[in-house]
């Protein structure tokens, strides 16, 4: 997508490219890097964090993401909330380059297992 520019209004416009890594977890048991890995395949700026949980958990659902393995950023989906309730987080002053590796950490939860999944963490940013 390198070089790509379009015409918006007589004015020449490169597009932002949104990006998303998504992980479903299906084993909530605490541990790290408890999700396949995502490898950065365009270097780019996080924006969000997005964590939905599709049953009721009865304790708060922790976690930390990690860009080669070391930590930037948590998040946490409360126990109280409704099911489906979407807990976004705004994430600064971080970037991606190519290769880079995105895991995942679950550092408190109910150990809850479901094989059609639990909760998802959504990931999201602009290249």
């Amino acid at each position: 997508m390198e070089g790509l520019v379009t015409s918006f209004y007589g004015k020449q416009v490169v597009p932002t490219i949104k990006e998303r890594a998504i992980f479903n977890l299906s084993n909530l048991t605490t541990g790290t890097n408890v999700a396949p890995v995502f490898v950065v395949r365009s270097s780019g700026t996080p924006s969000e964090l997005c964590l939905i949980s599709k049953y009721v958990l009865s304790v708060d659902l922790g976690i930390t993401v990690n860009k080669n393995g070391t930590s930037i950023a948590t998040i946490t989906w409360p126990s109280t909330s409704a099911v489906n309730t979407e807990i976004v987080q705004t994430l600064t002053g971080i970037t991606f380059a190519v290769g880079d590796v995105i895991s995942v950490d679950i550092t408190s939860s109910d150990g809850s297992i479901n094989s059609t999944g639990i909760a998802t963490l959504i990931l999201s940013y602009t290249t």
